[in-house]
């Protein structure tokens, strides 16, 4: 299924997807399976991380992180294209994505060591991993709902009960696909939740009616209210902090990208969390039976 345009940036919509379409395309009727893609992407994620941290050249180290954002679209496409989507290569699909960004960023923060003291660099750099990790948890779980109520409660996310469902039937299985639910998708998912239940705890509400007791009307009144958030989130999720990366990269302005990650982003972040309060008690005001 493919997402609504609401969920996603224009530049990961139209650029990255249709790259990563060509790609599959090019490369359906080979072998080659999404988990295959996902290696790949996080190999050539990998070798971008490495490059800047053994001072390699910036750009050379940013056209290989955006070739692995590419081949990150690429996987998913493969996999419904060949009727091989499953809860376990998604979740091999974020934990490549996790690896990749903990190594790129890391290596990013290392190549402007000497642009800050030791103590700032080590204070900016935990300021922006904290908050870049809420910003994803809570950019895939408003997703995730915003699908639920496009789709008629079938979203992309699993929910944690589900998914250990899929643990148990991969007894057998490669470890890695059962690792990765086990210790990546599961833990994840189960933090979203906690970090909702701190910043929105009526949405969990909202959860619960679109995936077991959704209909139109609250399909519809969902859509209605959360549209304008949902349009602004993508703009603080995991394709433009890596797209954003690769060109500060490119620019030989990496520091730039940190002061995005933690004055532009968490400023969009405030004013995200104020909104889907506003949106949520307006969703469930006007449907008390939920």
């Amino acid at each position: 299924m493919l997402k609504s345009k609401d969920v996603e940036d224009p530049v990961n919509l139209y650029v990255h997807r249709t790259l990563a379409y060509l790609f599959v395309l090019l490369t359906f009727r080979t072998p080659l399976t999404p988990n295959g893609i996902t290696f790949l992407s996080l190999g050539v994620g990998i070798g971008a991380g490495l490059v800047w941290w053994l001072d390699g050249p910036l750009v050379l180290g940013a056209v290989m992180l955006w070739t692995s954002a590419i081949l990150d679209g690429a996987d998913g496409m493969m996999a419904r294209a060949k009727s091989m989507f499953s809860a376990s290569g998604r979740a091999l699909d974020g934990s490549a994505d996790l690896i990749v960004a903990a190594i790129t960023v890391s290596g990013a923060v290392y190549r402007v060591r000497d642009m800050f003291s030791a103590a700032e660099l080590a204070i900016l750099a935990a300021i922006g991993a904290v908050t870049a990790v809420l910003h994803f948890n809570l950019y895939d779980y408003y997703k995730d709902l915003y699908l639920r109520a496009v789709r008629g409660g079938k979203g992309e996310a699993t929910l944690e009960a589900e998914l250990e469902a899929v643990a148990e039937s991969l007894k057998g299985s490669a470890w890695y696909l059962r690792a990765a639910v086990i210790h990546g998708l599961i833990p994840y998912t189960r933090r979203q939740a906690q970090i909702v239940r701190r910043s929105n705890p009526q949405s969990l509400l909202e959860r619960e009616a679109l995936t077991n007791r959704g209909s139109e009307q609250l399909n519809a009144s969902y859509r209605s209210a959360h549209r304008g958030p949902m349009r602004l989130w993508p703009w603080i999720s995991l394709a433009p902090h890596t797209y954003l990366l690769c060109l500060a990269a490119i620019f030989g302005r990496i520091d730039l990208f940190i002061w995005y990650r933690i004055v532009v982003a968490n400023a969009l972040f405030v004013v995200l969390l104020l909104w889907e309060r506003r949106a949520t008690r307006q969703v469930l005001t006007h449907l008390p039976h939920v």
